[in-house]
């Protein structure tokens, strides 16, 4: 079904943050809201490297763990239709995340770093697979520790800069992510980076149909830690258990 391409789609923005991002500085703008206006912006050219701006932002990865809000909007380009949606999302270093949807619907997209839970309430249903089956060669620890692996899994470039302006980006740098292994749910990701902070303020990713699903962050609330069931799953009595595999 296509629209559990979205599901993939930001599951796959949530691990390039991960690789990416440790903080989104206190004085960064909040997201807007899902389906809020945007104002039009002049671009400017990237006056650094993408290697000086991978740096810069992987040093900004040092924190341990952190949970931020964040509004997703999906649009799938054939039907014309969009969804929007919001949650919230916490990280641990280096590759575990909780996404919690709070609306439309409630929905978890869980990792520990090994295995991969996706449970929608609703549908009375969690789908269960091996992180790193499903997101590649590149899965495990290591893959996700080292921004730099980033350019053995994906080929990095600036982003168009006229983009900036359709997001409404200010003073933002954007850099272009194409897997060098084409999948089809999966297929260009582009990353807004904060041009004072070197944080990550927007997601953008594609699949081969042209859906888009565009995700935007509050600054996030650091701790130290977080509690060690907040990135495991154990689905509640009577929830059918599907395996990953069986939906390939």
């Amino acid at each position: 079904m296509r629209k559990s391409g979205f599901v993939c789609l930001m599951v796959f923005s949530a691990v390039l943050i991960l690789w990416a991002a440790t903080a989104m500085a206190q004085g960064q703008s909040a997201a807007p809201s899902a389906g809020e206006a945007l104002t039009p912006v002049k671009a400017a050219a990237p006056e650094e490297s993408v290697d000086a701006l991978l740096d810069a932002v992987s040093k900004r990865y040092k924190k341990s763990a952190f949970c931020m809000d964040f509004a997703q909007i999906a649009t799938l380009k054939g039907m014309g239709i969009t969804d929007t949606a919001k949650g919230k999302a916490c990280f641990e270093f280096p590759d575990k995340m909780h996404w919690h949807y709070t609306d439309p619907e409630e929905q978890h997209v869980v990792s520990d770093g090994k295995k991969l839970w996706v449970y929608r309430p609703l549908d009375n249903q969690v789908t269960v697979g091996e992180a790193r089956a499903f997101f590649g060669g590149g899965g495990g620890s290591s893959f996700f520790a080292d921004i730099r692996l980033l350019a053995t899994e994906f080929d990095v470039s600036w982003g168009d800069p006229e983009l900036l302006v359709k997001w409404g980006a200010l003073d933002h740098h954007i850099l272009r992510m194409a897997p060098k292994t084409p999948r089809v749910e999966f297929t260009l990701l582009y990353l807004v980076v904060d041009k004072t902070s070197n944080a990550i303020f927007q997601s953008v990713s594609y699949n081969q149909y042209g859906d888009e699903t565009r995700i935007q962050f509050n600054p996030p609330e650091f701790t130290t830690g977080l509690p060690k069931d907040e990135f495991t799953f154990t689905p509640p009595k009577g929830v059918d258990v599907v395996r990953m595999e069986e939906n390939q």
